[in-house]
């Protein structure tokens, strides 16, 4: 039998044959999936971290305007937040002293208590206020009008930049509850920061009653258990300082966490995820919690009292652990409202703080991460640096600006601690040629 003639071409061994195969192209795998992702491209992580960060400096200027209104005249503090805001600032010197004198001051916060002066015994002198002046009333007339402004803003810059980047398809899936959240905690803020503006509300809420077929003249002052705004007013002013501050905290942790995880790829954050150290992330955790009480509890005391409950350190009044502390048991929850149990409870909680972060920094030095262990000693060492603020101001009550650099310093410490608890969850991994991402 003939032999059939040999094949001009070697069919491959894996080869598919018949009419219907298709042509030995490559088949390869698409690649980039997650980087293609809504809000994953650099443009948009860019956008992303501006958004975040505006708002985050916005809140925390508003709560520095308060800050410096409260501790340099509380009574106009709380006189211009009590009256309603004035749209247009004043235009000349004689709309500047029409102003002036619709916010006279009035007293509305309780006398501070004797205490001992620095150096030795004796009692803490507060002198009188000055008279007011022009040149005194503008800086802090533009304090009080600038944080109301400021706290608009930032509900106005969430409200619309969320919309707006999510049809642009800019917004990463996963952010929806927090930035609700982040949401509810500005508008409690805006309408904190507003104060006696929202009594202007009255007149519209009249005129829908009487659309509705109530009574003309039945406005909300005259409602079924309605307390009023001047109530209301004076029952929020006291912790106005508090309620702002624990806002802003929250917001500011909200906020900035994203923000320093938008500056990474996607693909670089899973990688990294894998190779997290959870028990170094608990370290920063329990230091960022403790500081937030720590500047929560210092907004209060200045709210309350204005000025540091004792003018020593490391003694509080002649005492390592003052003679208030020691009678909390007996004085109940009022005691808990003594200038001196709150400084006590705040210098108490600096400590942890700064304990805290040192012993993050100890464990972090075991981490194989070049760049955890370098935060976590940037923040061990900001800690340290918001303490000796903290013992300069309870030494030098006389330096004005030093309270505002503490708090500011204090916000810019809870950075660099969600930072380094950024760096443990997920390390950036360096190679061998230095590269990190």
């Amino acid at each position: 039998m003939a032999r059939k003639p040999a094949s001009k071409r070697k069919r491959a061994i894996f080869e598919d044959v018949g009419a219907a195969a298709p042509p030995p192209a490559a088949r390869v795998a698409p690649t980039g999936v997650i980087d293609a992702r809504p809000g994953a491209t650099r443009a948009g992580q860019g956008l992303l971290r501006l958004w975040f960060v505006v708002v985050s400096v916005l809140v925390l200027a508003v709560l520095l305007a308060q800050s410096f209104l409260r501790l340099s005249a509380p009574d106009l503090a709380a006189a211009l937040w009590s009256a309603p805001l004035s749209l247009m600032p004043p235009a000349d010197a004689a709309a500047w002293a029409a102003e002036m004198a619709r916010h006279v001051p009035r007293p509305v916060l309780p006398p501070l208590p004797s205490l001992p002066a620095l150096g030795g015994p004796g009692t803490l002198v507060v002198p009188a206020e000055p008279a007011m002046t022009l040149d005194t009333f503008r800086p802090l007339w533009w304090a009080g009008w600038g944080q109301a402004l400021g706290a608009v803003s930032a509900l106005g810059l969430m409200v619309l930049g969320w919309p707006i980047l999510a049809l642009a398809g800019k917004l990463p899936k996963g952010l929806g509850g927090r930035l609700s959240l982040v949401l509810a905690l500005l508008l409690g803020l805006a309408l904190l920061a507003l104060g006696g503006t929202l009594g202007l509300l009255e007149a519209p809420v009249a005129r829908l009653a009487a659309q509705a077929g109530l009574p003309a003249d039945l406005g909300l002052s005259q409602w079924p258990l309605w307390p009023g705004f001047d109530a209301i007013i004076s029952a929020v002013q006291p912790w106005l300082a508090t309620a702002s501050a624990a806002g802003t905290a929250a917001v500011f942790t909200l906020l900035v966490g994203p923000a320093l995880l938008r500056g990474r790829a996607d693909v670089a954050l899973l990688q990294a995820r894998r190779m997290g150290e959870r028990g170094l992330a608990r370290w920063a955790g329990a230091a960022g919690w403790l500081l937030a009480a720590t500047l929560v509890l210092g907004v209060h005391l200045t709210g309350l009292a204005g000025l540091p409950a004792s003018a020593d350190w490391p003694r509080m009044n002649g005492a390592f652990v003052p003679p208030e502390v020691l009678a909390l048991p007996q004085a109940g929850l009022a005691g808990l409202a003594d200038p001196v149990v709150l400084a006590f409870g705040h210098r108490a909680l600096g400590y942890l703080v700064v304990l805290v972060a040192l012993a993050g920094w100890l464990v972090a030095r075991r981490s194989v991460h070049p760049v955890t262990r370098g935060a976590f000693l940037v923040m061990a060492l900001g800690a340290l640096l918001q303490a000796s603020l903290g013992v300069l101001g309870a030494l030098r009550p006389d330096l004005a600006p030093l309270p505002l650099v503490h708090l500011a310093a204090g916000f810019a410490l809870l950075a660099l601690v969600l930072r380094a608890r950024i760096f443990a969850l997920y390390p950036a991994v360096q190679s061998i040629r230095g590269r990190r991402r």
